[in-house]
C-alpha cells in the first residue's frame, strides 16, 4: 500500500510541476523572436503613427483596461519605467483594451497622471493583429528590429522586464532621442 501512495504521490507532484511551468511559460516566454504587425497607432495626444515609426527604439506595448485591477495597480512602475527608459531608447504605450470605455480609460491616466504615450484601440485591430488579446494586462516588448521577444499576459514581472530591455539594449544600443 505505500507503494501505490508513493506512486501517486509522486505522479501527482509532477502533474503540478508540469502545470506550474505551462502556466509560467504562457505568463512569461520570451520564446522565438516572431515579427511584430506594422499596426497604426491613434495617440490621445492626437498623433497617428505606425509600429515601424518607432524603430530603432525598443518598444513596450501594454494593453490595458480601466477595469482590471491589476493594470491599474501597475501603473506607477510603468510610469516609473517610462521615465527611467526613454532616453535609453525605449518606448513605453499604453493600449486601451478595444472593450473599455475611452471615456474611463482616459479619467484614469489623468488621475494616475500618466505621461507615457496612450493609443486607443476602439475598433481592436491592434488587439487582432498581435493575434487577439486575450485578457488585460498582456504585454508585448519588440526590439528595435521590430521582432517581438516577449508576450506576456497578467502580472507583469517588472524586474525581469528591465532585465529583458537591459539585454536587448546591450545587443545594439539605440541612440538617444530627446525626452518627450
Amino acid at each position: 500500500m505505500a507503494l501505490i501512495n508513493t506512486s501517486r504521490t509522486a505522479f501527482i507532484v509532477v502533474l503540478l510541476l508540469l502545470f506550474w511551468g505551462v502556466t509560467a511559460a504562457l505568463i512569461w516566454w520570451p520564446g522565438k523572436p516572431s515579427p511584430a504587425p506594422d499596426v497604426a497607432l491613434s495617440l490621445t495626444d492626437g498623433r497617428q503613427l505606425q509600429l515601424s515609426q518607432l524603430r530603432p527604439r525598443v518598444v513596450v506595448l501594454n494593453f490595458w483596461a480601466s477595469t482590471c485591477t491589476v493594470c491599474v495597480h501597475e501603473f506607477p512602475q510603468m510610469q516609473q519605467l517610462w521615465r527611467d527608459y526613454r532616453e535609453r531608447g525605449v518606448e513605453v504605450i499604453g493600449v486601451v483594451a478595444f472593450y473599455d470605455s475611452p471615456v474611463n480609460a482616459m479619467q484614469l491616466v489623468q488621475a494616475a497622471g500618466l505621461a507615457y504615450p496612450m493609443a486607443l484601440d476602439l475598433s481592436a485591430d491592434i488587439a487582432h493583429a498581435f493575434g487577439g488579446i486575450r485578457g488585460t494586462p498582456t504585454t508585448f516588448v519588440i526590439d528595435g528590429r521590430g521582432m517581438i521577444r516577449v508576450h506576456s499576459q497578467g502580472r507583469l514581472d517588472f524586474d525581469a522586464l528591465r532585465e529583458t530591455l537591459d539585454a536587448i539594449l546591450a545587443e545594439s544600443p539605440v541612440p538617444p532621442v530627446e525626452a518627450r
